[in-house]
């Protein structure tokens, strides 16, 4: 069974890195405010806990919940392209984090000096909108909003880097859930290019449209069509058994 042998490689292997791309994305249905605005971000803290049985939420939540026990023991790293921060709010080590698409929680000035600046904490005030050099109104520090301060992400990324440097030749399962090819040069490529030369690596792709992996790591490889929810629900009823 597919399952069954994706548990296995990854008990197996004492790296993990793991992907998160949209399947794993808050809805903007499920806010009733669009991805990119400030208002989803203070509707996502005001669901924060609120994940009752039944609900879509809840569904999310005990995903991230999965992926935090896959983690457990392990040397990991997560990558994410997603920009609604759940991946920084669900236990993980944060130092061990990159989001390099932004995230609806970090607002930008104009002033590309001026740096990024954490929202969360004071979403309930409008303060939290103005640049705290200036005072002049910032913007979400998001990919789409051009121009894009990346100060915001590079040091976590220099950190994803110099891990990724001292998994060379080493055991490693990569878990790609859920990733489009709106941005491939982030996950979708590296993953593969890392499984091609990594012959020590195990490889699964997990999506609901968009499962097909490389020839060249097929034989390393699993290609799972089926969303990245309900495949990490199958993957925890293994755990719990």
């Amino acid at each position: 069974m597919k399952y069954q042998e994706i548990v296995n490689k990854i008990k197996e292997s004492p790296i993990l890195l793991i992907g998160i791309g949209n399947e794993l994305q808050i809805k903007a249905e499920l806010t009733g405010e669009a991805v990119d605005s400030v208002e989803y971000a203070r509707k996502l803290c005001q669901l924060a806990g609120q994940g009752e049985e039944g609900t879509v939420l809840k569904q999310y939540l005990d995903a991230y919940e999965t992926i935090r026990r896959l983690t457990d023991g392990k040397d990991y790293f997560i990558v994410t392209t997603n920009i609604d921060g759940m991946v920084e709010r669900m236990g993980f080590d944060t130092e061990r984090i990159v989001s390099p698409c932004g995230s609806v929680y970090r607002m930008q000035c104009e002033e590309q000096e001026h740096g990024v600046w954490n929202i969360e904490e004071a979403l309930k005030g409008e303060k939290a909108l103005l640049c705290p050099v200036c005072g002049k109104p910032g913007k979400l520090n998001i990919v789409r909003n051009k121009p894009y301060n990346e100060s915001g992400y590079l040091k976590q990324w220099e950190a994803y880097t110099r891990w990724l440097q001292k998994t060379i030749n080493r055991k490693i399962f990569l878990l790609e859930l859920g990733e489009d090819f709106e941005t491939p040069t982030v996950i979708r490529w590296p993953f593969e290019k890392i499984a091609f030369i990594n012959q020590k690596s195990a490889f699964a792709r997990v999506n609901s449209r968009l499962p097909q992996i490389s020839e060249d790591v097929k034989e390393r490889a699993f290609s799972v069509k089926e969303s990245s929810i309900d495949f990490l629900y199958q993957i925890s009823e293994l755990l719990n058994g």
